[in-house]
């Protein structure tokens, strides 16, 4: 086991973490995004970087505990976003309270995943939030899914509710399997990790306010609003059918999402809603992060 490279990477962390002087009085908190690729647990985190006032840090470590390159997509697309910073090695000067944001966790040799325990309880304790990016529960070892608050799970997660309660407590099961159960009719759900809390809230969009409000200390899980997107009435929804095939045209041909949502007049979560479903079935989509796209969308 090499040290030297935890100590590059998580230990390295650690330090910088230790000389912040935080002034926040809210605890910090620890989400897990947990869902299949193309489920959108990149972009829900890209969100909340451009939402998020201050400092933002997103990294990945290696199974050592040591910072991973990012692929050039990602990196460009977090690098542009105001006040963020992508750590690709121990180069940053000094670290500043913040969101930090750790993508596709990678699992972890034991004394990494001890350090990364130590990180996680520094972060907390500054008033720090972290969000975890993964693609399946399995990679979170479950001493690192106790310290967490909750998970956000997406369509395509994979859980079952047998291993979910297995992880979380048994007193839960049916809790449980009825959140994996409502899973099927929205974007994400909440299922909090804390033994006495309430278990679940779903959300039927991309609005990443909840959780930035959640994060912020404003709200509580269980104070978080469902959107009510699921209960229009008939006439609403045969409306909303009639423009599906020209709003899909135009996800296909590249336009701006709130262009969409101006010209079809529905709303934004919508349009990323059904470009969600359309990439997840395979459909070619224009790539959003990419320069072609951006200038193109200039000259709208």
């Amino acid at each position: 086991m090499n040290l030297d490279r935890i100590k590059r990477g998580i230990s390295w962390f650690i330090d910088g973490i230790k000389k912040i002087v935080s002034k926040s009085k809210v605890e910090g908190k620890i989400i897990i995004l947990v869902g299949g690729r193309g489920s959108g647990k990149s972009e829900t985190a890209k969100h909340l970087c451009k939402e998020f006032k201050g400092k933002k840090y997103v990294f990945e470590f290696d199974r050592n505990g040591d910072f991973t390159e990012f692929n050039n997509i990602d990196k460009e697309a977090y690098s542009s976003i105001q006040n963020c910073t992508v750590i690709e090695d121990n180069e940053v000067d000094e670290l500043e309270a913040g969101l930090y944001i750790n993508e596709d966790f990678s699992m972890l040799t034991r004394e990494g995943e001890a350090k990364y325990l130590e990180l996680l309880k520094h972060i907390r304790h500054k008033g720090i939030n972290i969000v975890i990016i993964t693609h399946t529960i399995g990679q979170i070892p479950n001493n690192v899914l106790h310290e967490a608050n909750c998970l956000l799970l997406y369509k395509n997660a994979g859980v079952t509710p047998q291993k979910l309660a297995t992880l979380i407590t048994p007193k839960k099961a049916y809790a449980i399997k009825r959140a994996l159960n409502e899973l099927k009719e929205y974007e994400y759900y909440f299922v909090s990790l804390e033994e006495d809390a309430w278990i679940g809230h779903p959300v039927s969009n991309r609005d990443i306010s909840p959780i930035k409000d959640y994060l912020k200390g404003k709200i509580n899980l269980e104070d978080i609003p469902v959107d009510n997107d699921n209960s229009n009435n008939d006439e609403d929804k045969r409306r909303l059918n009639a423009k599906k095939p020209l709003i899909e045209q135009a996800i296909k041909q590249g336009w701006d999402y709130e262009l969409i949502a101006a010209t079809y007049d529905t709303k934004k979560s919508y349009v990323m809603k059904l470009a969600s479903e359309m990439r997840n079935n395979g459909e070619p989509i224009m790539d959003r992060r990419r320069r072609e796209w951006r200038v193109r969308n200039r000259r709208r």
